[in-house]
């Protein structure tokens, strides 16, 4: 819930406040890195031989989408997730240290769509059968969700947090009014 000792009303920021930093601060770093180097090679990927490629190479095991068999669908998807989700990330990032009030809405939002699309992009790997997953054993759907997994579970995490948050003050000025 809220209280007085939340960052926006003290200037300090709390353990959920570092949770939410360090959550945000990992995705911009991830986007900023691997899915950034991504979107510049995923052409000639399989030309390359830099640790980067080769990370991809490994991952390629779950799902050619990301190497050797990219469609406009990861194209995109990771083009929105650099350029539209990061600097709004940044944004939330900037909200939280600065206390200002549309922290919670934001990160409402944020780590629902986030979180959403990460889903959706599993389910749709799911339903065309993996078919971009070359050899359909337990290593190769490991490895597609354990790299998954902390887009889901963090934007969770995030998504609660915020919900948590707007609900305890909408009970607080319910409770002041009546």
């Amino acid at each position: 819930g809220s209280s007085p000792s939340e960052s926006g009303m003290t200037g300090r920021l709390t353990a959920r406040d570092a949770v939410a930093i360090g959550l945000l601060a990992s995705f911009v770093v991830t986007a900023y890195t691997m899915e950034l180097y991504w979107l510049v090679y995923w052409r000639e990927l399989p030309q390359r031989t830099d640790v980067m490629a080769l990370l991809y190479r490994a991952y390629g095991h779950a799902d050619l989408g990301y190497y050797g068999g990219v469609t406009s669908f990861e194209v995109g998807l990771e083009s929105f997730h650099v350029a539209i989700s990061q600097p709004l990330h940044l944004a939330l990032i900037y909200a939280i240290v600065r206390g200002r009030p549309y922290r919670y809405p934001l990160q409402l939002a944020l780590a629902a769509y986030v979180c959403y699309s990460t889903v959706l992009f599993l389910t749709a790997k799911y339903m065309s059968g993996y078919a971009q997953m070359p050899v359909h054993d337990f290593g190769s759907q490991l490895m597609l969700h354990l790299a998954n997994m902390p887009w889901i579970l963090g934007n969770l995490y995030l998504a609660i947090d915020a919900g948590v948050a707007i609900t305890g003050r909408c009970r607080a000025v319910s409770a002041a009014s009546a």
